[in-house]
Order: C-alpha cells, then sequence, then structure tokens
C-alpha cells in the first residue's frame, strides 16, 4: 500500500479518514474494481473500434444496421417478386385461353374450307358428268 511521506500513514485511510475506514473499506474497494472494470471494457471497445477502422471494416453495430437495412430491401424484392410471379401466371393463363379459343377459330375456318372444298368437288364432278352427257 502506497504511503505518505510526511505521516507515513496508508494514503486511503488519510482520504476515507480512521474511523470510517473500516465500514467503508469494502464498498469503496468495490467500487474501485467497478471502475476500474468499466475503464478496461471501454478500452477494449475503442481498440475494436480502432481495429476495425484501420482494417476498413465496418463495427459490428455497423454491420448490423446494414444487414437489417438488407434484409428490408429483400424483404420488398421478395414481396413485389412474388406479386410479379403472380401477374405472369395471370398472364400465361390469358394466353393459354387466347391460343385454345384461336385453335377453335382456326380449326372452324378449316372446317369451312374442307367443307366448302368437298361443295367444290361435288360441284365440278356435277359439272363433269353434265358435261359429258351433253
Amino acid at each position: 500500500m502506497d504511503t505518505n511521506n510526511i505521516t507515513g500513514t496508508p494514503i486511503i485511510k488519510q482520504i476515507v479518514g480512521e474511523t470510517h475506514s473500516a465500514s467503508y473499506s469494502v464498498p469503496v474497494e468495490i467500487g474501485a474494481w467497478l471502475a476500474c472494470l468499466f475503464f478496461v471494457l471501454a478500452m477494449v471497445n475503442q481498440a475494436q473500434r480502432f481495429i476495425y477502422s484501420v482494417r476498413g471494416k465496418p463495427t459490428p453495430s455497423e454491420q448490423a444496421a446494414a444487414t437489417s437495412a438488407l434484409s428490408a430491401r429483400l424483404a420488398s424484392i421478395e414481396t413485389k417478386l412474388e406479386d410479379q410471379g403472380r401477374r405472369i401466371d395471370a398472364c400465361e393463363k390469358k394466353s393459354s385461353e387466347q391460343d385454345n379459343v384461336s385453335r377453335e377459330e382456326h380449326n372452324k375456318i378449316y372446317n369451312r374450307i374442307n367443307e366448302t372444298a368437298a361443295g367444290i368437288a361435288r360441284i365440278e364432278g356435277m359439272l363433269t358428268a353434265s358435261h359429258r352427257k351433253g
């Protein structure tokens, strides 16, 4: 323990007082240890920040903020992607319905063409037959 050069008494006893040193020595020591612990933790924190800044890396709190911002952006992009997927599905459904309708129309047109061709063939046959008779 450090002593005062003039009186030779410990410094803590001079500060707290001889009569109160027994009742206050334990809380004072606990307070001193807590203060030292706080100081050491603060120094470690500052050293970590310095190391991160020297390496050019963000601190964990900056990383957490950036990560939460990225997570929010990712969630909005996923929502938009799901909406686009629904729109594409609706467009594909409409397209397939339109394809079915156009196939039906094409089939009707081809059936009319075939009926017309068959009718023309009958008329040609009748004309040929009447031409031979005549």
